[in-house]
Parts: structure tokens; C-alpha cells; sequence
């Protein structure tokens, strides 16, 4: 799916559809990380 995805370190992934004007929670219960990714999807 298009957007920005942004993952947090306690266990929430986040998407844009819109460049950033609104944000949607995908996940939330996710295992607490250390490291954190964030990805453009254009295709």
C-alpha cells in the first residue's frame, strides 16, 4: 500500500496515506524494539 510507514520503539507501527497530514495506527501490541525504520512506499 502507498504511504509512509513508521514503526515506534514500544510495539506501534503508524501509516500516511497523505504525506503526513494524517496519521493511522496499524498496530500496537507489537514487541518493544531498540531500533526504529521508517519506509516511503510509492508503488
Amino acid at each position: 500500500m502507498r504511504g509512509i510507514y513508521f514503526e515506534t520503539t514500544n510495539g506501534q507501527v503508524w501509516t500516511s496515506p497523505d504525506a503526513g497530514e494524517t496519521w493511522n495506527r496499524i498496530a500496537c501490541d507489537l514487541p518493544s524494539v531498540y531500533s526504529l525504520k521508517a519506509a516511503v512506499i510509492e508503488a
